[in-house]
């Protein structure tokens, strides 16, 4: 729940390095993916409908008229493989003027369950709204996933609709993602918020070995408190981790503060790394980069964004994006006594010892 009505614009946790697997969606989300696999639910005394447009799928709502009391409704569809989706989204609505409230969320369904992903946060939103992003997810095979829309208003004009417009749809590969394999895929990372912030990750789905984690705040006038959320991945292997960086933005004018740094977690603690020490970012910045670091297995790290304002604008935006990513893992023989490289440790190994035999030139 997100307080000061601030507006989440991008959230989903992605990281895209290979090129895209499967077939991109054709008109109308043919195939497994297509229209007539699509279905709604769970909306009362209203209206929903699903409308496939050239390489796009329409998801509308009309809650009208009178006070709209509490709802959600769900549009789904089922895995016809397991993998990574990827999508854009757009939600555009108007809901009335008087104590409206609304939120998009995205729920999958697994073996171990339902997971649900806050896209926009359940918040008091104006009459009429406009936010977009991008997703990729997890989706397994033989179980559903989609979009979960909700609501509220009490103006008696009752007026309360929108769509959700879903494109660039395709299935991502699970290997060689942000250049570092399975252990690395999309899912594995996750962002988290203090103080109210709202941030989220954008993939770049036409551009490989890159990632790009955005944000967006705009709590409508009076500035903005200090904000952060953090980025984070984790660890599969002992090992360096390297990439350059670069971040770019706007904290509006009036005293704009903020800060980039890194925060990696291991057997002794937490090593905390600035990439941009806390300083006035007048708008607009950009700062750029490289960072190399060591890593553990079974623990993260987190690449963390912070700011805050004094500016009548109340807006904190901008992406960091990452690039040049490589993951460095020492390489341990697992057998040192085998000097011949033969898988065993026999008399052949003895034998090249007695041949190294004699005075060190």
């Amino acid at each position: 729940m997100f307080n000061n009505t601030t507006m989440l614009v991008m959230t989903a946790v992605s990281v895209v390095g290979a090129p895209l697997t499967s077939d991109v969606l054709a008109d109308e989300f043919a195939g497994d993916w297509g229209l007539n696999n699509w279905s709604q639910s769970g909306i009362a005394d209203g209206v929903t409908s699903i409308e496939a447009l050239p390489e796009q799928l329409l998801l509308t709502y009309d809650n009208g008229p009178g006070p709209v009391d509490p709802w959600s409704g769900t549009y789904s569809v089922t895995a016809a493989a397991d993998g990574h989706v990827g999508f854009d989204w757009n939600w555009t609505g108007f809901h009335a003027w008087h104590m409206s409230y609304g939120g998009l969320q995205m729920f999958i369904d697994g073996p171990g369950g339902t997971e649900v992903i806050d896209l926009i946060s359940y918040y008091d939103t104006p009459s009429s709204f406009d936010h977009a992003g991008s997703a990729s997810i997890a989706v397994h095979e033989g179980y559903d996933f989609g979009l979960i829309v909700s609501g509220e208003n009490y103006d008696s004009s009752g007026s309360f609709y929108g769509s959700i417009k879903i494109d660039n749809f395709c299935m991502l590969s699970d290997s060689n993602q942000f250049g570092l394999g399975e252990d690395y895929i999309a899912s594995m990372w996750s962002t988290a918020t203090g103080s109210s912030a709202t941030l989220g990750v954008e993939a770049l789905l036409e551009t490989a070995d890159t990632a790009r984690l955005c944000y967006d705040v705009d709590l409508g006038g009076g500035g903005v408190p200090y904000r952060e959320a953090s980025y984070t991945a984790p660890t599969p292997d002992d090992g360096t981790v390297e990439f350059d960086w670069s971040w770019n933005g706007s904290h509006s004018f009036f005293e704009s503060y903020g800060a980039l740094r890194i925060e990696v977690n291991g057997p002794n603690g937490v090593e905390v790394v600035d990439l941009v020490e806390y300083q006035d970012v007048s708008a607009p910045f950009s700062f750029a980069g490289s960072i190399e670091f060591t890593v553990h297995t079974g623990y993260s790290y987190s690449i963390i964004v912070s700011g805050e304002n004094f500016d009548s604008n109340s807006i904190l935006k901008g992406c960091v994006e990452l690039s040049d990513f490589d993951f460095d893992v020492p390489v341990v023989d697992p057998c040192p006594a085998d000097l011949t490289g033969d898988g065993m440790v026999n008399i052949d190994d003895i034998f090249a010892i007695l041949g190294l035999w004699g005075a060190c030139d």
